[in-house]
């Protein structure tokens, strides 16, 4: 796990830096460990879970930006939004009812 240093403490004896593994090399290391027993044949995983650790981490942020934009397309948005802003004022010289002859 060399070369995965986030968290770097001085050892108040030697004043040398100390390197403490946290969870976040795991995560780092996981990804790589996989890549390369698959492309050596070890394991029979699609190319799809070999990946996950990569792209399952963006998976909440795509669906929740896909759900607004699937809203904002079909207008529920913007609907939500007016009613929210109250009444509107209609333009200044359009007419609001029946006009007498």
């Amino acid at each position: 796990m060399a070369g995965y240093a986030r968290r770097v403490s001085t050892s108040p004896r030697s004043g040398l830096a100390v390197r403490r593994p946290g969870l976040r090399d795991v995560f780092n290391t996981i990804p790589l460990l996989l890549i390369g027993l698959k492309l050596a044949g070890v394991i029979p995983l699609s190319w799809w879970w070999v990946l996950a650790p990569i792209w399952i981490g963006f998976l909440p942020a795509i669906l929740i930006l896909g759900g607004l934009l699937t809203l904002y397309l079909t207008g529920r948005c913007r609907s939500l939004w007016q009613s929210t802003r109250g009444p509107r004022e209609p333009p200044r010289g359009a007419t609001t009812g029946p006009q007498g002859t």
